[in-house]
């Protein structure tokens, strides 16, 4: 490393000048990879990478076909360690958790909606999510129709978060936040007022509902 710095030294500008292009060039390349610091961490990464492979070819310690070949391994390891990362941000956000945990509690049997028109719900999946006859000590949360769930915000927000409590973890946003995290990702519905929690008519009654 002492003598990879010694070499870089008296060409600093050119080197600057040098990482500065690929690094632009990388990160246009790793755009869409996942969370937006993301791509820009993996262009660093290959910044470094190259320009110590440059040295290693220019002190003939590997060829150039040698470097081409360990710079596109450096590509595919970042590649499939970026998306991975994103994947791991994407679980922890507020919104992805609030929707994982509230599928695993149906899946559970341990919350559960009824028909609008009455009785249980003619079939969850037409809405994507898969649902058990309830257990004795289930928690009903609202309603669903053959396009949408209808749910008790109060209800729901405090089942979800007591749910991942026990988990040891932690719902890190509030009912409003929440609610208008979940609406910006498309997750829930707004009403024509750009209202979180609309008013919907079930069995003769007005529910505010999600």
């Amino acid at each position: 490393m002492s003598a990879y710095i010694t070499k870089i030294v008296p060409k600093y500008e050119e080197t600057l000048e040098l990482a500065s292009g690929l690094f632009l060039n990388y990160r246009n390349s790793f755009q869409g990879t996942g969370h937006a610091l993301v791509p820009e961490v993996m262009a660093w990464l290959m910044v470094g990478f190259e320009l110590f492979l440059h040295y290693q070819t220019e002190m003939g310690v590997i060829n150039p076909d040698e470097s081409d070949e360990k710079l596109e391994d450096a590509w595919k390891v970042l590649e499939h360690l970026g998306k991975e990362h994103a994947r791991q941000i994407d679980s922890e956000r507020p919104s992805q958790m609030f929707v994982e945990v509230l599928r695993e509690l149906f899946i559970q049997g341990r919350i559960y909606v009824e028909d609008v028109e009455g009785g249980p719900p003619r079939s969850l999946k037409d809405q994507g999510w898969q649902g058990v006859k309830p257990t004795k000590n289930a928690e009903f949360l609202g309603w669903c129709d053959r396009s949408y769930l209808f749910l008790l915000p109060e209800t729901t927000i405090r089942v979800v978060k007591e749910a991942i409590q026990r988990q040891g973890g932690y719902l890190a946003l509030g009912k409003n936040d929440l609610l208008a995290t979940l609406s910006k990702e498309g997750i829930i519905e707004r009403d024509k007022h750009g209202r979180n929690t609309p008013v919907k008519k079930i069995r003769g009654s007005s529910q505010q509902v999600i």
